[in-house]
């Protein structure tokens, strides 16, 4: 008996040994009949072939049927996709808005070249090294003001109508992860995180710190697409205990798990984490960490659902791809990935199920996992599903408002403000983002000014309806410009972004956020 086991395993082991050498094989054959096709072309085509361009095509061809996530990367845009990762380029540190054809200055890097060499806010750039940018598309005018450390550039601007030239000398610009970071209401600290770049979870505790003595925190990832793997495991354990885990990536070479290293300095305080159909990747690792450990109430939209770890090569020419080798799991099991079938990336891309409400799409086959602490259900099926759906849409807003934000009129507007009035004077009378909000008006004239710029015919009755939200916008928009640090958010959220308010709700009150991680409210 025990002879015919042995026996039968070894014929077992041998088929299947066999079968994976007879696929591996046939793999050899198709990659040797490749090589074959384009050495013949190469060597006996009658004209001559750029193979650069041919074989170009055929990777991007081969990805376009793979996941939606894959991609070819050229070599021009290679350079930016690290720079946007490590947090930093070469360029002279402003922040700018467009304004009939003409690139404004809208803030600058802190003692960064611009603000060194002396350009202001307000100021209007026509020109670099006498290419005039006026009417230049955006990405192109940007490309221009960038250049390497140390490089000068001539800088063409226009101040409160007169015309001058000012030298900036390029210098290495970080960029920061943090889009803002304030105190709301009764000691609860607002930190809002853009990217999950290198230096992210340094600046998130720098930002952190700034705060003082915090009773409670929301992190805001609406909108963040996620970055650097690395990044969200630093990031999500400064919240857990060690051992922890993290997330798992499961695929057919790389089955791993990622624990937290050491006890979070955070481990303990209040925390509601605000996510949207735009947080994807390194976004949903650690809103799924939160949510599994009943860390952190999720509060918004189901996310973007983007769970494929790819890794980045990059090849001799200077171009790259990104190949998916392995899929995202939370602490419960989940499956971050959202469904997709290969080659429909289009279909997958406009897949909006997301942003509706999760309640909307529960059925018998949606997947069903249980949190690690408090066995609360959460679902499966892609994406994290919040714990508190709230409802942010821009479907909501009148059609005067919609055509308000698309014509860009409220940027306009703030640019027209400010050719009148001197930052530094609303800084002498309102000292703080707090001082401004409570004490600062908007005057009527400026609401009607923004209307009229939207282009957009609107009847008394649109505008008196609309009128205290137009005057919000606008007041946020001024903010930013004089106090920066995410001013707007503060202006704008603290008083109409529902999803922040609930967030406020929740951190404040131990009991309503105690019901809601037992999964009883």
């Amino acid at each position: 008996m025990r002879r015919w086991l042995i026996a039968l395993l070894l014929f077992t082991v041998a088929a299947v040994t066999a079968t994976a050498q007879e696929v591996l094989r046939d793999d050899q054959k198709q990659i040797q009949k490749l090589n074959y096709f384009y050495q013949y072309l190469r060597n006996n085509y009658v004209d001559d072939v750029p193979l650069d361009t041919l074989v170009e095509a055929a990777i991007i061809a081969t990805i376009t049927e793979l996941d939606p996530h894959s991609s070819y990367i050229p070599a021009e845009e290679m350079q930016l996709v690290k720079s946007s990762l490590d947090g930093n380029f070469s360029g002279i540190g402003i922040v700018h808005t467009t304004y009939r054809d003409t690139m404004v200055v809208r803030s600058m890097i802190a003692n960064g070249p611009a603000m060194r060499a002396g350009i202001d806010k307000n100021d209007r750039i026509v020109s670099v090294d006498g290419v005039s940018l006026v009417g230049m598309e955006n990405r192109k005018a940007v490309e221009l003001l960038r250049g390497e450390k140390g490089s000068k550039a001539e800088i063409g601007i226009v101040r409160h109508g007169v015309s001058k030239s000012i030298t900036v000398k390029r210098d290495d610009i970080t960029v920061s992860p943090i889009d803002a970071q304030f105190i709301l209401g009764d000691d609860v600290g607002y930190v809002s995180i853009s990217i999950f770049a290198k230096n992210t979870t340094q600046e998130f505790l720098k930002a952190i710190k700034s705060l003082g003595d915090i009773k409670a925190l929301i992190v805001d990832l609406r909108d963040n697409a996620g970055g650097s793997f690395n990044t969200a495991l630093t990031l999500t354990e400064l919240f857990l205990d060690k051992g922890d885990m993290i997330v798992a990536t499961e695929g057919r070479s790389e089955n791993l798990k990622y624990e937290a290293s050491k006890r979070g300095p955070l481990r303990d305080i209040p925390l509601a984490v605000l996510i949207n159909e735009q947080s994807a990747s390194a976004s949903e690792i650690f809103a799924g960490a939160m949510q599994d450990h009943d860390r952190a109430v999720i509060i918004g939209h189901t996310s973007f659902g983007k769970g494929l770890v790819q890794r980045q090569i990059e090849l001799f020419d200077g171009s790259g791809f990104r190949l998916t080798t392995a899929r995202y799991k939370t602490p419960s099991g989940r499956v971050i990935q959202r469904p997709y079938r290969n080659g429909a990336r289009e279909e997958y891309l406009n897949d909006t199920t997301r942003y509706s409400h999760p309640e909307e799409h529960l059925n018998d086959d949606t997947p069903v996992f249980y949190t690690l602490k408090n066995r609360r259900k959460v679902y499966g099926a892609g994406g994290i599903t919040p714990d508190r759906y709230i409802s942010n849409s821009a479907q909501q807003l009148s059609e005067l408002l919609k055509q308000i934000v698309r014509s860009g009129s409220l940027s306009a507007a703030t640019v027209e403000f400010f050719d009148h009035v001197e930052i530094g004077s609303i800084r002498d009378n309102y000292p703080t983002i707090y001082d401004f909000d409570r004490n600062f008006t908007i005057d009527s004239a400026l609401v009607n000014r923004t209307v009229g710029l939207s282009l957009y015919e609107a009847t008394d009755e649109e505008i008196e309806a609309d009128r205290a939200l137009i005057g919000q916008l606008l007041k946020a928009n001024i903010a930013d410009d004089i106090y920066g640090n995410g001013s707007y958010r503060y202006i704008y959220g603290y008083h109409h972004d529902k999803q922040l308010q609930e967030a406020i709700a929740i951190v404040t009150s131990p009991e309503l956020r105690r019901r809601i991680l037992l999964g009883v409210d």
